[in-house]
C-alpha cells in the first residue's frame, strides 16, 4: 500500500478543485495480484473515474498505468504515468475534463445511473421521483440558492470566531453554489439534493455556530413533498452535535 502523504500528495487536486469537493468522490487503495491500485470514481457515476496501478521496479522508482473516463480524447483511455510524481497532474487534467463532460452534457440525456444513489440520503429522499428539474424549478430553484448564498454571507460575515477565514470561507460557499447551479441543468432531482446535502453539512462542520440560525434556510431548497415529510431529519443532518 502506497504511504497516507504519498496518497494524500496525488489526490490534492481534488481538494483544491472549485468545482468538485472531496465528498463527490470516492478514493480508496487495493493490493490486487501483488499491485497497488488507487481508485478514484465520481460519487454519482461510476462510469467517470480515474483508476490506477502503480509499479515499483527494484530501485524503488514507481510509475503506473491510469484508467480513466473521460479520456482525453476517447470516452475511457489508458495513460502510462512514468513517474508517480505525475499522478497529480494527470488527476487534475481529469478533473477539467470531467467538469467540461458535465457542463456540455444535454439536459434530457440521463446522466447518472440508478443504482448509484448516494447512500447516505437515500432514506431521506426515498420518496422522490427521480426525475430532472423542469425549467421552471430550475429558475426556482436558483433563485432560493442566490438568497440563501446572501444569508450565509451575512452570517459569516458578522462572525465573531477568531479561528474563522472569513474571506477564504466566503469563497468557498461562492464556490459550492456555482457548482450547484450548474448541476441543476445535470442532475436528477434526487442526485442534486445529495449533492446540495453534501455541502450544507460541509458549512455546517466548518461553521456550527453561524450556520445554526439558517439550517431552516436550507429546507426550502428542498421540493414540498420533501421537506413537509423531514424536517427534523434534515436538521439533525445538518447541526452539528455540540459538545
Amino acid at each position: 500500500m502506497l504511504r497516507l502523504t504519498v496518497i494524500q500528495d496525488i489526490i490534492s487536486p481534488v481538494k483544491n478543485n472549485k468545482f468538485f469537493i472531496e465528498e463527490d468522490f470516492v478514493i480508496d487503495q487495493q493490493v490486487k495480484d501483488g499491485q497497488i491500485c488507487v481508485n478514484i470514481h465520481y460519487k454519482y457515476d461510476n462510469s467517470l473515474y480515474f483508476n490506477m496501478v502503480v509499479s515499483i521496479d527494484f530501485s524503488n522508482k514507481a510509475s503506473a498505468i491510469a484508467q480513466v473516463s473521460p479520456g482525453i480524447i476517447i470516452k475511457t483511455q489508458s495513460i502510462a504515468i512514468k513517474e508517480l510524481s505525475d499522478a497529480k497532474y494527470q488527476l487534475s487534467n481529469w478533473l477539467i475534463r470531467l467538469e467540461e463532460e458535465m457542463k456540455l452534457m444535454p439536459l434530457e440525456r440521463k446522466v447518472f445511473e440508478h443504482e448509484d444513489k448516494i447512500r447516505k440520503w437515500e432514506e431521506v429522499f426515498e420518496e422522490v421521483p427521480d426525475k430532472y428539474f423542469t425549467k421552471q424549478e430550475a429558475e426556482n430553484l436558483i433563485e432560493r440558492l442566490e438568497k440563501l448564498e446572501k444569508e450565509l454571507h451575512q452570517k459569516i460575515e458578522n462572525t465573531v470566531d477568531p479561528n474563522l477565514n472569513i474571506e477564504s470561507e466566503l469563497d468557498k460557499i461562492h464556490s459550492d453554489m456555482s457548482s450547484l447551479k450548474e448541476q441543476i441543468q445535470i442532475l436528477s432531482r434526487k442526485n442534486w439534493m445529495s449533492s446540495f446535502l453534501a455541502r450544507a453539512l460541509n458549512w455546517a462542520n466548518r461553521n456550527p455556530g453561524t450556520i445554526r440560525g439558517i439550517v431552516e434556510g436550507t429546507k426550502g431548497l428542498l421540493p414540498d413533498e420533501v421537506s413537509s415529510k423531514i424536517p427534523n431529519e434534515i436538521v439533525e443532518l445538518l447541526v452539528p452535535e455540540e459538545n
